[in-house]
Parts: structure tokens; sequence; C-alpha cells
């Protein structure tokens, strides 16, 4: 862990211990370094992969290889056995996008919880991880702009924290339409009121959206996926991720014919690149569309 923790930022650190914690000591904590083989490695994938995605395993593998190349450069190791191992491919994953009636339909139902419903609406509106949505305070919001500068991750022993910046930029501002904003309005007088009752205290600035009152402690990131995928799945929309709002929202913002780099500074990527990289479906649906439209088909 010395090698390599000043260097990373605070979120990459406890995703690193996380993995070191939960994947790589049980497999190889019993083992001296210089017994560890790539055949090891390779069966460790093999079985580590009939319960988690290759995707998944994939992280472990990379921290893994990484700790094993510095082992070697302090005359620990000869070779790093990774580098004779097979790195495990990660899963090609295609966003299921939902159809606005969808998400308009499932947000109607009478069996939503207000909070995942806010969360739903914000998510929508706004195209947000949900990293920034757990951490967003409501000093965040002034009148029809939400500026994301913060994010929450979440580790089995430490519980929530929550981190300067977002995942690709220390800060970035979204615009909100009206509907949003009367969400937002309802939610806080909704908010107010059980803090009153319950603490007998006022939701400050930075008090958090979606916590539950008095709003102090920010929701676990990992309870809005579950609450979101029990509520999906329960009305028809089974493979349909939290994550795939996000990618709902950058698809029909280039299908609107939406410049590349406005996208990208909406989306939170670093560049406009990555937003490249991310819709590139969309952009291909959109050149045939077009070869169709003239003719070209």
């Amino acid at each position: 862990r010395q090698w390599k923790w000043p260097q990373l930022s605070r979120s990459t650190q406890l995703g690193y211990d996380r993995v070191i914690r939960t994947a790589i000591i049980p497999a190889f904590g019993h083992l001296p370094i210089s017994k560890l083989s790539a055949m090891m490695i390779d069966r460790w994938t093999v079985e580590r992969c009939k319960v988690v995605s290759s995707t998944t395993h994939l992280q472990a593998w990379t921290v893994l290889s990484a700790a094993l190349t510095q082992a070697t450069k302090w005359d620990l190791l000869e070779v790093n056995p990774c580098k004779r191992a097979h790195r495990p491919k990660p899963a090609q994953h295609t966003p299921t996008l939902p159809t606005g009636e969808q998400l308009a339909a499932l947000t109607q139902l009478t069996d939503l919880q207000p909070w995942l419903a806010v969360t739903i609406a914000l998510a929508v509106g706004t195209g947000a991880r949900r990293s920034q949505l757990a951490a967003l305070q409501w000093g965040d919001i002034t009148g029809k702009v939400i500026t994301w500068q913060r994010r929450a991750v979440h580790d089995a022993n430490k519980g929530v924290t929550v981190l300067p910046g977002t995942k690709s930029k220390p800060s970035y501002v979204t615009p909100i339409g009206d509907d949003l904003v009367e969400v937002l309005q309802v939610w806080r007088d909704l908010q107010e009121q059980r803090a009153l009752d319950g603490f007998g205290v006022s939701l400050s600035s930075s008090c958090f959206v979606l916590a539950p009152p008095p709003g102090v402690t920010p929701v676990r990131p990992d309870a809005i996926t579950l609450a979101w995928k029990r509520h999906a799945n329960r009305h028809g929309l089974t493979g349909v991720r939290f994550h795939d709002l996000r990618h709902f929202v950058g698809t029909k913002l280039i299908a609107a014919g939406v410049d590349v780099r406005t996208v990208a500074e909406l989306m939170g990527h670093r560049d406009a690149t990555v937003t490249l990289q991310v819709y590139a479906h969309t952009d291909i649906d959109r050149m045939r569309q077009a070869m169709e439209q003239a003719g070209l088909k």
C-alpha cells in the first residue's frame, strides 16, 4: 500500500483497500510473494469469475499486477507473474435504455418511495452519477442551477465518506428545468417539516438532499442502486441499471443534435473524447438515419 497510496485520490485509495481486503488477501494472503505463480493467478481468475463479473475481477487483477510490478522494482521479485498470466477481459455492457414514457409511468406508481422518486427525477433531469446524487447538499442548488462538487463513496468498514470533486472533474454545473425545481421544492418542504417534528432543527445548506432527516448523514450510493433495482424489476424494467438513467440523458442530448462539447460539459466528462467513446453507438444510429434519409441505404 505504501508505494501507491500517496499518488491516488481518496476514493481510489478506498477502492484499492476494498479490493485488497476482499479479493486479494483471501486468495494469496497466506503465501510468500516469491511463491506466487502465473498458474495460481489464472486459477484465481477462473474461480472468481464464477461469482463476479470479469469486469469486477479485472479491477482486483489490475491492483495485484501493479503491486507485483512494484515488487520487481524493489527487487522482491524477478518477474511479475501477472505478465505470464491471462489478463481477464472486461465484460461488454450495452446500456438498456428505458423510454421517456416508461420512466414517466414508473415515477407515478403509488408504491414508489418519495426519496427514490426525487432521486430518479434528479438522475433523469441532470444525468448525474449516483455518487454525486448521494453527496448533493441543499447549498449546491441555486435557483435553476446545480453545482456538482463532491461525491460519496462507501466502504464496509468506514461507512460513507464524502470526498471533494466528482469522478472526472473538480466541479461542474447543470441547469435544471422548472419541473425538477418544483420537485425539489416540494421535497425540501417535506424534509424541513420532518426535521422540525422529529429533531427540532431546520435544514441547513450543508444538509444532504437525499438523506433522511435531519440530513447530516448521506445515503449510501449502493442503497440508491438497490432501491432502483427493486422498483424497476417489480414493474417490468428488468435489466435497466440505475446508471443507465445517466446514459438515457446523454443519449437524448446527442440524439437532439446537441454538440459533443456541450454534452461533455453537461455530463461532467473530463473532455469530449470520453463522451464520444461512451455514446459512439448513438452517433452510429444518427449517421445511419442520415444515410437512409439521403437514400443511401
